[in-house]
């Protein structure tokens, strides 16, 4: 007999909440309710649910309260957005102001030259906002309301303003070791003589140079310098012009009764924007950067053989199988561009060109040359390429323009040919600290040159872009930028900023800043001036006068901004302190040069290739912030940053100036020692700001997220309400 079954356990029939009227249920649609208190779920939900409501209503608190914070971080200093909308590493700030203070309604404009230490007056209807060329402030003559803003000869009149250390010599030494420098240039003496002026006597020379009458339309140059003491100073003017003119003191006259000297006490005093009258940007700018510019030193040792060749026999005589021993060597500038020590300069400064040394060396010596012209002659002759008497009249005139590149061009074929061999050491490069001058003689002789060179930082050629053959061709296939790493503390760099040329147009003004021969070691060889004028930089202001093209398409920037022997690979910037340009050759001679800088490009092209970017590092941030301040009159915040820079780097140029003048101008400061961190706490309010954003931000998904977490929830316990109790059904 078949066993019964109760319906309660009959496969596919329950007896529970989800029967349906105890009908039959198919087991493949039935889903077993787990056996468990329906209580316990429901409680724990609902706990669960409470407990998301609390979080809900805590973070919603948070939340507000996060958005009145960050709105009272952000709204408290109303100024703060307008006041940071330059971003720091940018100089309009700090040129602004300069604008801003220029009286233009008067024409008495009074000028304090920083650098110097000194002020004068001038009128601004007659003479152009002055400039600085080599160390010296220029006032250059307007001519018909056109401003004479060219450096060049041609320029009808120019004062020049200057000063030097007494360095314990009276004004009778001085002025004449002024007056034999100038008679031994082949000036012409005119005249000498006492001017008393505004209770100073000043003794002043006349000269006439005529040497340069071919390239200046065949008019003579005409200088009259001026000298006076006062305390531990010597002070000259220098009153320049094309054509001798009559009165010359009465015209500098007026010049010279305004200039007002600082005392011994406040030597070095740098007065602030307020004090200075017609502020000149460019001071601001040049204040700021010049501290990221060095002098560069190249040097290589080695010899020259001479081998003997029958057919040259003045050669033989001469040099025949000599072998003389040699150290070749040049100066230039470089600029620091970022945060790991890389300097950038021009290609030849840091390249050790042993033929075009050798071939200046003939250049300079009349004996070398001659020798090298008599063999020329003679293989001319013996070739048909000229006759005997065409090579008696060169004899005659051996400096012939046409003759020295003929002699050149066959010297540099004798260096090709190993008649003449050398062998040079790789070069040694070396960057010369701000605050350490070095002896150039003693640098570049190798029996005294260790000792030198413990004194600067050495340095080596990362990457290059440069035809060293361009030196003797003349012509470029390539640019002429390098970058050099210099082995030293990166972080207490002083760095500068890279710009666009595009950001210039043709009248724009430009500063060059390096280290020219002409402008420090000439006048040190000249005792008027100390060894420590190697480590100061020339500062030269121009135009931008045309944008060209050099012969491998390479863009040049062309200016009337005065670039001299040593000023290569310095830094050309605008006038908001940007590097544009890189100061690289001249055309002409010294008076009626055309210079050129190469495009900043060429520069930033080659650094990609090296993936090095113009980040600047905190002390230059540290060091513009405190200029910028203290140019809008914030004494306390510049003196706050100033103490920064100086822990980091001392040397930086300008800084105990900057400092001794803020200090001295506490008084005159629109901020206070209360808030003389004014710009850092602005700065820790935006961050705050930013900080407490962010954390709204955070806040804001999480209650998101537990809302949505509680909604959820809230459905699922309706679900399981429904499900464990169901509300009767009614037909």
């Amino acid at each position: 007999m078949p066993n019964y079954q109760s319906p309660s356990v009959f496969p596919g029939y329950q007896n529970n909440p989800l029967q349906q009227n105890n009908q039959f249920i198919p087991q493949q649609n039935y889903q077993q309710v787990p056996q468990q208190n329906p209580q316990i779920n429901l409680s724990k939900l609902a706990n669960k649910i409470k407990l998301l409501k609390l979080t809900s209503a805590l973070l919603s608190f948070l939340l507000i309260a996060s958005i009145i914070l960050t709105s009272v971080l952000i709204l408290s200093n109303g100024t703060l957005i307008n006041n940071n909308k330059a971003a720091v590493n940018t100089f309009d700030n700090l040129i602004n102001p300069a604008v801003s203070n220029l009286d233009l309604n008067s024409n008495n404009k009074t000028y304090f030259f920083e650098l110097g230490n000194y002020e004068f007056t001038y009128d601004s209807a007659l003479w152009a906002l002055p400039a600085i060329v080599d160390g010296q402030v220029v006032l250059s003559e307007k001519s018909d309301n056109i401003v004479a803003v060219s450096t060049s000869v041609l320029a009808s009149r120019k004062v020049y303003f200057s000063s030097e250390p007494k360095n314990n010599r009276s004004i009778d030494d001085y002025y004449n070791i002024k007056k034999q420098e100038i008679l031994s240039n082949g000036s012409k003496f005119i005249e000498e003589g006492v001017l008393k002026v505004n209770g100073n006597n000043y003794k002043y020379i006349s000269t006439e140079t005529s040497k340069f009458a071919k390239s200046v339309a065949n008019k003579s140059l005409y200088d009259t310098y001026y000298f006076v003491q006062d305390n531990d100073l010597f002070y000259i003017v220098n009153l320049h012009t094309v054509n001798q003119i009559s009165g010359a003191n009465q015209l500098v006259n007026t010049i010279l009764v305004s200039l007002k000297y600082t005392t011994s006490a406040n030597s070095g005093a740098v007065k602030g924007a307020s004090d200075q009258g017609a502020v000149d940007a460019s001071e601001k700018a040049i204040v700021s950067t010049r501290s990221s510019v060095y002098r560069i030193y190249n040097k290589s040792c080695g010899s020259y053989s001479f081998n003997s060749v029958s057919n040259l026999p003045a050669y033989n005589k001469a040099f025949g199988g000599k072998t003389i021993s040699d150290c070749i060597g040049s100066t230039g500038t470089g600029f620091v561009i970022d945060d790991k020590c890389h300097l950038g300069t021009n290609g030849h400064v840091v390249v050790s060109d042993v033929e075009s040394n050798f071939i200046s060396q003939i250049a300079s010596s009349q004996d070398a040359y001659n020798v090298f012209v008599s063999d020329f002659l003679q293989l001319a002759v013996t070739n048909g390429d000229i006759t005997s008497q065409q090579a008696s009249k060169f004899i005659s005139n051996p400096n012939d323009k046409d003759l020295q590149g003929y002699v050149f061009n066959f010297v540099y074929e004798l260096l090709q040919n190993k008649v003449i061999d050398y062998k040079f050491s790789e070069p040694k490069i070396f960057v010369q600290k701000l605050d350490v001058p070095l002896d150039h003689t003693t640098f570049f002789d190798e029996k005294t040159a260790a000792t030198e060179e413990k004194k600067a930082i050495p340095a080596k050629v990362l990457a290059m872009d440069f035809d060293p053959k361009a030196l003797i061709t003349g012509k470029f296939t390539t640019s002429d930028v390098a970058i050099i790493t210099a082995d030293t503390k990166c972080d207490t760099l002083l760095e500068s900023k890279l710009g666009d040329i595009n950001n210039v147009t043709s009248g724009s003004s430009l500063l060059v800043v390096g280290f020219p021969g002409t402008g420090t070691d000439d006048i040190l060889n000249q005792g008027l001036s100390d060894l420590s004028s190697t480590s100061q930089q020339t500062i030269t202001r121009g135009v931008l006068s045309a944008i060209k093209k050099d012969q491998s398409g390479h863009t040049l920037i062309q200016t009337d901004a005065s670039v001299n022997h040593g000023n290569s690979g310095g830094p050309c910037y605008d006038i908001n302190g940007n590097v544009v340009g890189i100061a690289s050759m001249i055309s002409g001679d010294t008076y009626g040069a055309i210079n050129f800088c190469r495009d900043i490009k060429d520069l930033v092209s080659l650094m990609d290739k090296n993936n090095l970017k113009n980040d600047l590092n905190n002390v230059t941030n540290l060091w513009v912030s405190g200029v910028n301040a203290y140019y809008e009159k914030k004494y306390y915040s510049a003196l706050d940053n100033f103490a920064k820079v100086e822990v980091i780097n001392p040397a930086i140029q300008d800084l105990d100036k900057l400092t001794k003048s803020a200090t001295d101008n506490k008084a005159n400061a629109i901020d206070s020692a209360d808030n003389k961190k004014t710009d850092n706490k602005n700065d820790g309010t935006l961050i705050a700001g930013i900080v407490s954003g962010s954390i709204t931000g955070v806040i804001f998904i999480a209650l998101l997220i537990v809302l949505i977490m509680l909604v959820t929830n809230k459905s699922k316990y309706k679900k399981l309400v429904a499900m464990y109790y169901p509300q009767p059904r009614y037909n």
